[in-house]
């Protein structure tokens, strides 16, 4: 059995903001290596591989001023039912001096269609307080 492919994106250049309603943090997304079937455009992650072929996407954040909280996912249709098919699972590491968030992206053509809108949680370890990343994953799965 093949191992799933993972993409590592690493953020930078946090410019940390206190969570409020419409107030994001900000930082540079890059990726450590070219993966085929990961590409970034700006903030958004777009991946194209196999439909059904279950993908890792690794979050580092290197900073040891902050820490990797979790990750919320919306569907940008209604009618969608929810985002636990295809993001399953979600995995966090918050040793020093590298904090990292991991999820496993299902890529099931019933999302074929779908954008997910999602926000990663991060807290400012110094004063505790809560920031937003708002960036996007693009699911393009290929039959």
């Amino acid at each position: 059995m093949c191992p799933e492919p993972s993409a590592t994106i690493t953020l930078t250049d946090v410019q940390f903001q206190p969570w409020s309603p419409g107030n994001f943090t900000t930082t540079r997304f890059s990726m450590i290596e070219p993966v085929a079937g990961f590409s970034l455009q700006d903030e958004t992650l777009v991946i194209k591989v196999p439909a059904g072929q279950t993908v890792k996407v690794i979050f580092q954040l290197p900073d040891p001023d902050y820490v990797l909280l979790g990750v919320a996912f919306n569907p940008n249709q209604a009618d969608v039912p929810g985002s636990r098919l295809e993001f399953p699972e979600v995995a966090i590491l918050r040793t020093p001096p590298v904090s990292q968030l991991t999820l496993t992206d299902s890529s099931l053509k019933m999302f074929s269609d779908v954008d997910f809108n999602y926000v990663i949680l991060i807290q400012q370890v110094e004063t505790g307080q809560i920031g937003v990343i708002d960036p996007d994953i693009i699911n393009e799965p290929e039959n």
